[in-house]
């Protein structure tokens, strides 16, 4: 008896909201909005019924009968209805909008890994040495970078950085601050001066306050000399016939921490067969799921059992040799590492 009615309440109730979600669909999906449209829809659907069911004592007998319950009812089940809705939608928003943050974030890590040059046997094609170098991030993107370049006939720069912090930002300021070091390098000879404007040049408009910490070295084709700075960086190890030790060195202030800060070179001499092995804290810091780290001494007992391969082959033996002692704990930092052969 009240089919008639129920067809002709629905059809003009499904308008009415598809004309208000048109105009007004931050109403719609408000819980009490949602609610308020849910019991005037069902009074409505009701005064139709009065309308079209005949005779009207029947009509009103059916509206004094389910009146109250059917417009609760229909209320609730309208603002469930809505709330379901608006949960997928977001949920499907969210959704877009992770899959187009992943996708930026592929191509942050590739364009990152563009920055760092491609050291290996076709790069930097010099006889006297042979060079390697390895990075894994803990996230997509990360702060530590490594750098070989040309300073001169026979002279190259050597240099391997951590940027406080993880992701994007440290990816960000990874690449002003490799930038900013190779042109201060390439610009300037003494290593003192450059390193120094290097760090006035990343402290300006550091408004995030970041810093990083660095060793950077010049080394001397023909005779093997490397002069060097350490900002708070981890001392490389040295490699040589009698094994693996880690370098005297002063460190200084981070870069970026602070303007005019001094920093003092050293030096030290490669002789043929000499190698020298930089790395970032990632390598000593990796954890086991215990939290004991792998330490310096394990790093320098790997590579003095490695001391007579190749930089590759060393890099490599490095990594394994992690891989192992953290037994797949999640890795929570940057792990690079730069080897240099002087042949």
């Amino acid at each position: 008896i009240s089919a008639k009615a129920c067809i002709i309440a629905t059809c003009c109730i499904g308008t009415g909201c598809g004309i208000l979600a048109k105009k007004n669909n931050r109403f719609m999906t408000n819980p009490l909005g949602a609610t308020a449209i849910g019991i005037v829809s069902e009074l409505f659907h009701l005064c139709v019924l009065l309308i079209v069911v005949r005779p009207f004592e029947t009509a009103l007998a059916i509206v004094k009968g389910i009146g109250v319950p059917f417009v609760l009812v229909n209320a609730i089940g309208f603002t469930l209805l809505i709330a379901m809705m608006a949960l997928i939608e977001r949920q499907r928003g969210v959704m877009v909008e992770r899959g187009r943050l992943q996708s930026e974030l592929e191509t942050a890590t590739v364009i990152q890994r563009s920055l760092l040059p491609p050291i290996g046997s076709a790069y930097p094609n010099r006889e006297e040495i042979d060079a390697a170098a390895w990075m894994e991030t803990a996230k997509e993107v990360g702060g530590d970078f490594y750098d070989l370049f040309p300073v001169g006939a026979d002279r190259f720069a050597l240099v391997i950085a951590d940027v406080s912090g993880k992701g994007i930002p440290a990816a960000l300021f990874m690449s002003t601050a490799k930038q900013t070091l190779q042109i201060c390098l390439k610009d300037i000879d003494d290593i003192e001066d450059a390193v120094s404007t290097a760090n006035n040049s990343l402290c300006m408009n550091n408004e995030a306050d970041m810093f990083l910490t660095a060793w950077v070295g010049v080394l001397d084709l023909t005779s093997g000399q490397l002069e060097y700075v350490s900002a708070g960086h981890n001392p490389p190890v040295i490699v040589n016939g009698e094994g693996a030790y880690f370098a005297e060195e002063k460190s200084c202030f981070v870069l970026a921490g602070m303007e005019d800060m001094p920093y003092r070179k050293q030096q030290l001499t490669l002789n043929s067969g000499d190698k020298i092995f930089l790395y970032t804290d990632g390598v000593t810091e990796a954890e086991r799921s215990d939290h004991e780290q792998y330490g310096n001494d394990r790093l320098l007992a790997c590579i003095d059992a490695s001391k007579d391969k190749d930089p590759q082959q060393l890099i490599m033996d490095v990594r394994d040799d992690i891989d192992e002692f953290v037994l797949g704990a999640e890795q929570f930092d940057d792990i690079t590492m730069m080897c240099i052969r002087m042949n």
